[in-house]
């Protein structure tokens, strides 16, 4: 039992990693994403 213990947490924080970097490789696509539809509002709202 203490050997699973002890691989889990090891095991945890990998995962956890990586799936921190691909969440903001998300946001960070989707705002860009974004980028061009917000500056052509604005430039439609502004005109």
């Amino acid at each position: 039992m203490n050997t699973t213990e002890t691989e889990h947490p090891q095991d945890l924080p990998e995962i956890d990693d990586s799936h921190d970097v691909t969440a903001k490789d998300q946001l960070w696509l989707f705002l860009v994403a974004l980028l061009p539809f917000m500056a052509a509002t604005i430039w439609y709202v502004q005109r």
